[in-house]
Parts: structure tokens; sequence; C-alpha cells
């Protein structure tokens, strides 16, 4: 950019308190220069029109051999102010300008002069050294050392019996289960054999609940039992004991006794339709629901429902346990007759003994 000194009467002014109200626009002010004892550059803006500040601190530090870094811009933008080249009216005034035109003004880079855009730029750098020496101060993984022959082989022969101690653990552990699988069988021939318990009556063990079935899981000595629901006075835990009332190994009924299980709420609805296996019905909240029999049991109960019969719902978290009519609403009936039989049998063996 061309240099052009400033006439006498001539000035920049970059002070805010300046009046220019009532001076006048004109274009014959337009100038670049430098002022080369306070290496302060201005230019007008007619001369930089559509640039950025970057751009024109670009070009300046380039024409007067600085280097065109981040730094020598960040130097110059600490300093870098708009304002207004303006003509006095008189060589010797101190009043407002009688004319003006806009300009841009700044200080070419000084070392000894850092300013606070500079500064943070400075502090960044000297953070981001900072941490980089902490990170090289820091000790590198530790290599792996080498094992000999002799280690390894050592290690080997560790392992090797740490396996034998958990085969010989699993084989005891699984000896266990059998012997408690042997006893609960030879539990319940025992209890028939010394007539504590009558031969149709047998101990089983809660083992799950299959809710989609409506029947509880039992085990029985080595055998495997549906329980149906519907029979149930109670939803049993896993683990509970039962006294399972078979005869020529059909299920008629049990009785979970010490049960950690809680007691089914019922709620009330009303049968819509019941045919063969299949019932709908409409529970309180008017919500029409369909069933189809899972076991003999259910079946017998949904060939007893008419249309309009009221009866008993149990869910679990919105899915049907079991339904029952009204009428044997209270499932501890069952109880009672295990409880009768149990006792007429006691009855008997007394007599015969007698």
């Amino acid at each position: 950019m061309p240099n052009h000194d400033i006439a006498d009467d001539e000035q920049i002014v970059t002070n805010d308190n300046v009046d220019l109200s009532r001076a006048s626009y004109t274009p014959s002010l337009s100038s670049t220069g430098i002022d080369d004892e306070r290496q302060l550059f201005h230019v007008t803006l007619d001369k930089v029109t559509f640039k950025t500040p970057v751009e024109v601190i670009s070009t300046v530090l380039h024409a007067n051999g600085y280097d065109d870094n981040l730094e020598n811009i960040l130097a110059c933008l600490d300093d870098f102010k708009l304002g207004a080249k303006g003509r006095l009216k008189n060589k010797t005034s101190q009043s407002a300008p009688k004319s003006f035109l806009p300009c841009i003004q700044f200080r070419l880079p000084n070392k000894s002069l850092v300013g606070s855009t500079l500064q943070k730029f400075y502090d960044e750098i000297d953070g981001y050294e900072s941490t980089i020496a902490k990170l090289n101060d820091k000790p590198g993984p530790k290599k792996a050392k080498t094992k000999s022959v002799e280690e390894l082989q050592a290690q080997i022969k560790k392992l090797e019996a740490q396996n034998k101690l958990l085969k010989s653990e699993k084989a005891a552990l699984s000896d266990q289960l059998n012997r408690a699988i042997k006893s609960e069988a030879s539990a319940n021939s025992a209890l028939v054999s010394q007539n504590i318990l009558p031969a149709e009556i047998r101990l089983g063990v809660v083992k799950g609940i299959d809710i989609n079935s409506r029947s509880v899981l039992l085990k029985s000595g080595r055998t495997n039992i549906n329980f149906p629901l519907v029979l149930a006075n109670i939803l049993p835990a896993e683990g509970d004991h039962c006294l399972l009332h078979i005869r020529k190994g059909n299920v008629l009924g049990g009785f979970f006794y010490n049960s950690k299980g809680k007691k089914l709420e019922p709620s009330f609805a009303e049968i819509v339709f019941a045919k063969g296996k299949s019932c709908k019905f409409r529970d309180k909240n008017r919500n029409m629901w369909v069933l189809e029999a899972q076991n003999e049991d259910e079946e017998e109960l949904f060939k007893r429902f008419n249309r309009g019969d009221p009866i008993l719902v149990y869910f679990l978290e919105g899915q049907i346990l079991k339904v029952s009519e009204l009428t044997t609403a209270d499932g501890n009936d069952y109880g009672d007759k295990i409880e009768e039989v149990l006792v007429r049998h006691q009855l008997l063996v007394q007599q015969t003994k007698e």
C-alpha cells in the first residue's frame, strides 16, 4: 500500500469523544500511511472495502517485512481500532474536524508491547507445553518379563493341580445332588411304608412357575409334575414343599405347606361365552379376555360355565394365573380335604393294629 503523509491540517481520530456530527463526509481524505515514530499504520475504509481485518493486517505485515504468522496478527489486533481521518478547521484548532473519512489504525508488532489477546495466546501455548512435559515425564508401560522354560513348566504344573482340584469338587457336588434326588425319592417311599402318608399322597418341591400354561413345575423324587394353578390356593415360590394327591397318575390336588409364596388376590369378572375348551369373559374394567384350557382341570371348569356367570380371576403382572367359580373361591377347601384324608388314614391304621 502506498505511503501518504498526513498534512498539518489532518489528523487520525480514534477517540469517541470527538464530535463528528457537524463534519462532512469527504472522500478526498482517502489515504494510507505509517507513522514511523510510533509504528502506527492507518488506512481509510474506502481502500479496504469488503476485506476482513485479518486480510488487511496480513497485507501490511508482508509489505513491511514481518512474518505473516498468527503471533504478529494477534499483536496487531490488540491495538486495532476503528476511527476517522479528519481535516481541522485550521492548523492550530483543537475543535472537532470540519470533514472526515472513516479509517482503521493499528500498531505494527513490537516485542516490548504485549496486549491481552496475544498474552492469552502465550498462556495457552504454555499450558500445552506443560501438559506435554508432564506426559513425557510419566514412565512408560513396563515390558513384560520374559519367563524361563523352568518357570513356565512350574506354572503349568500349578494349573494342572488346580484343574484336578476343581474336577474333584465338581464330582463331589454331582454326588451330593444325586444323593439329594435319591433321598427325596426314598423319603416318599419311607413315608408310605411307615404308614405316615397314604399311598396316594406324595411329597413334592416347587421348581418354577409357568405362567403361559398356568401351572406349577414340581419335582417329586425323579418325577417332574405339572400342577395346574387352578387347583392351588396360593401362588407358591420356588423351593416350597407340597403334599400332592395323585391317583392312577392323575393329579387331583395339592397342599402347599409352610409356603413362602403369596396369597392370590381375586378380581370379579363375568362370563360372556363358554364352549368346550374355550371361554370368554369381561373383567371389572370391561376388558374382554379369551382363554383356552391348558389342562383337563381347566377344561372341566370351563364346561361348567354359562353366559352371565360371575367368576373370580387372578392376575399376575397383567397375565391370568387362574380362574375359578365364585362358589369355590376359597382355595382352603382342598387343604381341608387333604387333612381329612390323612385323619381317615390314621384311623384306619389304628383300627388295623387293634
